[in-house]
């Protein structure tokens, strides 16, 4: 019952044994504030709870930016790191070409390699692919390597060195020291020369050819097939020559060049 003249709430118990009253009065001001407090810790309660929710939910969402962020982070290091080698292939390949003298790109196979690297997709996704195609473009590279004479035919010291009065280098050698063909290629002459004595001539297919004089003894004859380190003769002294040596001459597209431009190159 509430006493609207007084402002006082009043709760009538009624006993079920002695039949007695009971009277409870609240002030009804007391009430009122009793009952905004609760409401207002209902409304801060769903507050926070809802708060907490989008707090839990922005939480998950930093997480998914997170592992995208460190999943983006990993495919830009992939790709910079084979955009690097990319760029190391494409060095080498413009090195081989200036060493073959011609360009490699009127190769059909050479082609067909360069352009499935350079058309791969740009975020290089598929790292797998790419190291094929790389791999595919170096064994061209070696296959191709194989006809530069770019390893010495004997050890030894060099007496003479390339000059314009000397198309070649002399290489001094005990005499019978073997002599091998610096780089794949066919024999176009193996004989004698009045000059150079016993000589060598090797046709390397990429506008490189190779001499060998004064040799004691060739072991190779015309047209023959001959294969990097393969031993062609033997150091001589024959020809006009004055002591045991080896002279070596590299010749592009038939002028003659320093060997030792290409000897040891990597």
């Amino acid at each position: 019952m509430i006493n609207l003249k007084n402002n006082i709430f009043t709760v009538i118990l009624l006993s079920s044994r002695g039949g007695q009253i009971r009277e409870i009065n609240f002030p009804l001001d007391k009430i009122i504030l009793f009952a905004m407090i609760v409401i207002v810790f209902i409304a801060l309660l769903i507050s926070g709870v809802v708060s907490y929710g989008k707090v839990y939910v922005t939480a998950l969402k930093v997480k998914v930016v997170e592992k995208q962020n460190r999943e983006y982070s990993e495919e830009n290091r992939k790709i910079r790191e084979a955009y690097s080698n990319i760029r190391y292939i494409l060095k080498q390949d413009e090195k081989l070409k200036i060493l073959l003298g011609q360009n490699l790109m009127k190769d059909n196979k050479t082609q067909s390699n360069y352009d499935s690297l350079i058309m791969l997709s740009p975020d290089l996704k598929d790292s797998l692919k790419f190291e094929i195609q790389s791999q595919k473009l170096l064994d061209i590279t070696r296959e191709m390597t194989g006809y530069i004479p770019n390893i010495i035919p004997v050890p030894g010291p060099i007496s003479q060195g390339f000059s314009s009065h000397h198309p070649g280098i002399d290489v001094a050698a005990s005499e019978g020291s073997p002599i091998i063909a610096t780089a794949d290629g066919k024999v176009i002459f193996a004989g004698q020369d009045l000059y150079y004595g016993n000589l060598i001539k090797i046709d390397h297919n990429n506008n490189y050819m190779t001499v060998y004089g004064h040799n004691k003894e060739n072991i190779v004859n015309n047209g023959d097939i001959v294969k990097r380190g393969q031993i062609i003769g033997y150091v001589g002294n024959t020809g006009r020559s004055t002591a045991p040596h080896l002279h070596y001459e590299v010749r592009q597209k038939g002028i003659p060049i320093d060997p030792r431009s290409l000897i040891y190159i990597k």
